[in-house]
């Protein structure tokens, strides 16, 4: 006699989201325990935000040509800057948008806010050469300024490479936050909370 079972395999998407539905209050708690579990980066990231402006441009506002705010018109907060750290969860579904894939991290600290971001991963992709041309200008040929280097090069040079705050955070205390991470998925997809 053959014994046939069917395995279905949750992801911990959908695990967080059937939660939700059956007990929410459990599923707040879940929220709550990896705001805990994650704060030491959380706490290590604020510490590496610097109060004053990184570099001398940021200490008043930054514009777009387009009108779009990097930095607002009063400048660089750290304060504001630190308060923007959090702890997220994400139960958005996979999707592909032009060939990549989108929304696959669950679990994540992010730091809000395009002059944030820039300040964290400025010179991640690239050193930013002078020859590096972004757009291309009226007369058909690919121009660029000597801005951005020169912003990278002062970032790299004060606060080191990019990623300067949420990833170095994260390598600090990424052994502690694994154990403990695999914990709470392990006991959410058995349905075993403490």
């Amino acid at each position: 006699m053959t014994i046939q079972a069917d395995i279905k395999v949750i992801g911990i998407k959908q695990a967080l989201k059937d939660l939700n539905k059956i007990n929410p209050k459990l599923r707040r708690q879940i929220t709550k325990d990896y705001a805990k579990i994650v704060k030491p980066v959380t706490d290590a990231a604020v510490q590496a935000v610097p109060d004053i402006a990184p570099i001398s441009g940021w200490e008043s506002g930054w514009t777009f040509a387009s009108g779009h705010n990097v930095v607002p018109a009063a400048g660089w907060n750290g304060i504001k800057a630190q308060r923007l750290i959090k702890p997220k969860i994400s139960t958005r579904r996979v999707k592909t948008f032009r060939g990549n894939l989108e929304n696959l991290g669950t679990f994540r600290v992010v730091w809000t806010g395009m002059a944030n971001t820039v300040y964290d991963i400025a010179g991640r992709k690239s050193r930013g050469s002078v020859r590096q041309r972004s757009r291309v200008g009226s007369h058909g040929r690919k121009v660029g300024t000597v801005g951005g280097p020169t912003m990278i090069a002062v970032l790299r040079g004060r606060y080191g490479a990019a990623s300067r705050t949420i990833w170095d955070s994260y390598e600090k205390n990424k052994d502690k936050v694994s154990d403990e991470m695999q914990d709470l998925v392990d006991n959410l997809l058995k349905g075993t909370f403490k």
